[in-house]
């Protein structure tokens, strides 16, 4: 990981940031009941990135914007490389033989940018740090599964058999074949405003009212929309420092979500 601060000047400031998380995991599937050649690899992980300024706009108003860029894979295949082999199942023992039976593909990315404004008032029935935000991400999921054993030892694509046979011993007594689909992808929009305010009341009650929408859709690879889904989302919290030292406080919090699955 790494991050990186730049204080432009008293009033802005812009931080970068970078992280991710690579794994490789060989003999995925090892077990008394795969064979040295059927085992499989994995290999999977992340990558997050982003861009944040801030800004006092002036001694009440601060600005903040966000640029961000989130990615994943992970993908499946057999340890020696060997897409060609045709994977077997011995039924009576359940032992898997001469090959690793599946190769899986998967990406998936997430953009985004966001801002968000805060208003500072200070005389307006107690003081007041108002919040308004909007946010925007699109993204895509890329994916692809198949059997091994394809002709030529080609990746899952469009069109391409693949083969697995089941055994008694040494004696196969079936095929499962599986026509590829190849790769195919989904895409989605995010789209998010909300409203708050952190209201102190007094010196010793803060209430904090909320409001947030979100707006959510997606496609398949043909463009066709599958999912359109909207909600409104009420925030209510309520803080009181009891002794007014900030040593004892009692909170409360009331909310609705919406998970943009």
């Amino acid at each position: 990981m790494a991050k990186l601060t730049w204080q432009i000047d008293p009033s802005w400031r812009a931080v970068a940031k970078y992280s991710s998380d690579p794994v490789e995991i060989n003999n995925q599937n090892a077990s008394p009941f795969v064979a040295s050649e059927a085992s499989a690899y994995q290999e999977q992980g992340g990558s997050i990135a982003g861009i944040t300024v801030d800004g006092a706009l002036t001694d009440r108003l601060l600005w903040n914007v966000s640029l961000g860029s989130f990615s994943s894979e992970l993908n499946l295949y057999p340890q020696s490389g060997d897409l060609e082999s045709v994977a077997i199942l011995d039924f009576g023992s359940q032992t898997l033989s001469n090959n690793f039976d599946r190769q899986q593909y998967r990406e998936s990315t997430r953009n985004e940018v966001t801002t968000d404004l805060s208003w500072f008032v200070g005389d307006l029935a107690g003081s007041h740090e108002f919040k308004f935000g909007l946010e925007y991400a699109d993204m895509e999921w890329t994916s692809a599964e198949c059997l091994t054993g394809t002709a030529g030892g080609v990746r899952c694509a469009e069109g391409v058999m693949g083969y697995f046979i089941n055994s008694l011993g040494p004696i196969p007594f079936s095929m499962n074949t599986d026509l590829n689909p190849g790769f195919t992808s989904e895409t989605g929009t995010l789209t998010t405003a909300f409203v708050q305010d952190s209201w102190r009341i007094g010196r010793h009650i803060t209430a904090k009212i909320g409001v947030r929408y979100d707006m959510v859709s997606y496609d398949d690879e043909e463009g066709t929309q599958v999912a359109d889904f909207e909600k409104w989302q009420p925030r209510l919290g309520l803080s009181w420092d009891i002794t007014g030292d900030n040593k004892n406080l009692v909170r409360a919090n009331y909310g609705q979500y919406m998970h943009p699955n």
